[in-house]
């Protein structure tokens, strides 16, 4: 998938999603601690912002986030 510029998430975990979402769009990404090992997410990214990527994310959890750069912080609604 990565060859695709594909990214893919099959139940992963929400630390191992955002380390990966870090990487792919060149951000810090700060959260509360106690949002580990809560939730897990298959989903998959082609073409999305980063924006809309945590957009979908909210979806699934309850949480919200403010980009100022490139700083990242998610915390729970």
């Amino acid at each position: 998938a990565w060859t695709k510029n594909i990214i893919m998430f099959e139940d992963e975990p929400f630390e191992d999603v955002i380390q990966t979402l870090e990487s792919w769009y060149g951000v810090d990404i700060n959260f509360e601690e106690h949002m580990l090992n809560n939730h897990s997410y298959t989903f998959k990214v082609k073409t999305e912002s980063l924006r809309e990527v945590l957009d979908l994310i909210s979806v699934i959890t309850p949480i919200r986030y403010e980009i100022d750069g490139e700083i990242v912080n998610i915390k729970y609604k």
